[in-house]
């Protein structure tokens, strides 16, 4: 009784385990795209580098908070239970839990401090909503991780999977309905008032109200499409949380008892700071370099057209949307370069990543 409950715990192989995480990706990608193309027609260009804008930001944070420490929870555990040191698996996934969860503190910390001096960088200093709104998603991504790791390896990848789906239906259903919601409360507003949130829309005769109402709104719109996110990200944590709570780990009591007494915590603390902080380094200048990168790109096209936007405004033509500032078009630009061209280029990188 007992292997045949260790089998069923520990069934997936590299492959059968690898197709499972494959097929979940695959779906990502495609809610992904469902998501994106009419997010792209909502936010356009404008909207588009806010969102844009606060990713940049995220991804490095997100990346530093959990690169590594999934590695190291999914190798320790794998290697606890191949040598049937079944206390020990369970004293990992508890040192997992508080260390992700003191680095998802940490990561929130960090974004909330980095925001300011990220706007005043690269002068999108609209983006701040969206900005604010994704902070949150860096201390659940870190809750996941905690589980993710710890399933992955028993050699279950269905808790990983089945969660990355929970969060990109979450991204699809609450963050275009959030978008779809925000943009009607703005131009509502501005039909009635002449004002976005408060705030009155500066007309200038360059192009139609509606236009410009539509301009303004897009950092609120912006941000609502990210609050989606926001809320996925927490839907899939919820959802790994009541799965441990219910299913557990499928670890007996009978292997528990014949098990040998785990090691101090102090050795296994040790063991996973010593195994993700090589992870974490490797991580981290990839991750400086996307954020140089990106706040270069932001400021160039900012320079560009701040010496002669008569230039810029020809090279594009009819592609800039109607009533767009000078100030305004190097985020425009910016937002399709990052909505539209950069997304094609991630895709098999996502794909092959999870072999």
């Amino acid at each position: 009784m007992l292997m045949k409950e260790a089998r069923a715990r520990t069934h997936q192989s590299f492959l059968q385990g690898s197709l499972i995480l494959v097929a979940s990706t695959a779906i990502v990608k495609i809610i992904g795209a469902i998501y994106k193309i009419p997010l792209n027609l909502i936010l356009e260009g404008d909207g588009g580098g806010y969102f844009a804008s606060a990713y940049d930001l995220y991804l490095p944070i997100y990346s530093l908070a959990m690169a590594g420490l999934p590695v190291a929870v999914s190798r320790m555990v794998a290697e606890s239970v191949a040598n049937k040191r079944y206390r020990d698996t369970r004293q990992i996934m508890r040192l997992a839990r508080r260390a992700f969860l003191i680095t998802g503190l940490l990561g929130l910390a960090a974004m909330l401090i980095a925001i300011y001096p990220y706007i005043l960088i690269t002068g999108r200093r609209d983006s701040i909503w969206a900005l604010l709104v994704i902070a949150p998603s860096v201390l659940f991504c870190c809750i996941m991780s905690s589980y993710r790791g710890y399933y992955e390896g028993l050699r279950n990848m269905y808790p990983t999977a089945i969660s990355s789906v929970i969060g990109a239906l979450g991204k699809l259903i609450l963050g275009l309905g959030f978008a779809v919601l925000i943009k009607s409360m703005c131009l509502s507003e501005f039909a009635s008032k002449g004002t976005i949130f408060g705030k009155p829309v500066e007309l200038d005769g360059s192009a139609s109200p509606e236009a410009l109402a539509s301009i303004a709104s897009m950092p609120y719109v912006a941000a609502g499409a990210i609050a989606g996110i926001t809320v996925g990200t927490a839907l899939g944590a919820l959802f790994l949380v009541i799965r441990h709570r219910r299913v557990g780990d499928r670890i007996t009591r009978e292997e528990l008892r014949l098990s040998p007494p785990a090691y101090p915590w102090q050795h296994n603390f040790k063991l996973l700071v010593t195994i993700a902080i090589p992870v974490v380094l490797g991580s981290l200048v990839t991750d400086i370099a996307g954020l140089v990168d990106a706040t270069t790109v932001q400021n160039r096209l900012t320079s560009a057209v701040a010496s002669d936007p008569e230039l810029i405004r020809s090279m594009y033509g009819a592609s800039l949307k109607e009533g767009l500032q000078d100030s305004a078009i190097p985020n425009f630009l910016y937002g399709c370069y990052k909505m539209y061209a950069y997304p094609i280029y991630n895709l098999v990188p996502a794909i092959t990543a999870v072999m």
